[in-house]
């Protein structure tokens, strides 16, 4: 960066618009910060990646200036869960401080991003029967469930199982049990019925 002394501790403060205008003549300095290589390695439900995300940070800046802003990724089927120093993704491995000042180093910086898979019932469904008739599906009838299985739309609940042989999930909301087919091919969630009683 530029700073108005040649010790570097004052540096150029750029106005709303973004500029420097002197009212006078003045010597700027320039500060230079050698590069700093950063491995980004993804962990997914404890596999760690062979292909490193590689980025260059500068010494001297806070990490958290060259972290891409990881969230959801639906390509990955999975939600990003913290930077670790291990691929163990350890919780005294976690980085809780990411504006912690990037040091100089000839060797790379290695972080591991910690992804937990989403369950596969994970998103909005449209059409679905929830009120324990045979014949009803209404397109204004949903049901969103998010990664921690918390259930949203005509009704609000939690998932409190999922059989993976049977395709059936189970959701409790206001006192009730509904049981849920899921067709994990076709991503089609549907009411599961025992004759035209809910099982």
């Amino acid at each position: 960066g530029w700073f108005l002394d040649s010790a570097c501790t004052q540096p150029v403060v750029l106005d709303e618009n973004g500029l420097y205008v002197p009212t006078s003549d003045v010597t700027l300095y320039a500060k230079w910060a050698n590069n700093v290589t950063i491995e980004l390695i993804d962990v997914i439900d404890g596999s760690v990646s062979e292909t490193p995300l590689v980025i260059t940070g500068v010494a001297g800046d806070a990490l958290e200036k060259h972290l891409p802003a990881y969230d959801m990724d639906e390509s990955k089927w999975a939600y990003f869960a913290g930077w670790f120093t291990s691929g163990s993704c350890a919780d005294q491995d976690a980085v809780t401080d990411l504006s912690f000042e990037i040091e100089e180093s000839e060797e790379p910086l290695k972080l591991y991003a910690k992804w937990v898979k989403l369950p596969v019932y994970y998103g909005s469904y449209a059409g679905v029967n929830t009120d324990g008739k045979n014949n009803i599906r209404s397109a204004t009838k949903t049901l969103v469930i998010d990664k921690d299985g918390a259930v949203s739309g005509n009704f609000t609940g939690n998932v409190t199982k999922y059989d993976p042989e049977t395709k059936i999930v189970t959701i409790v909301a206001n006192g009730r049990t509904y049981y849920f087919w899921f067709n994990e091919e076709a991503g089609i969630l549907v009411t599961k019925y025992n004759g035209a009683t809910t099982l």
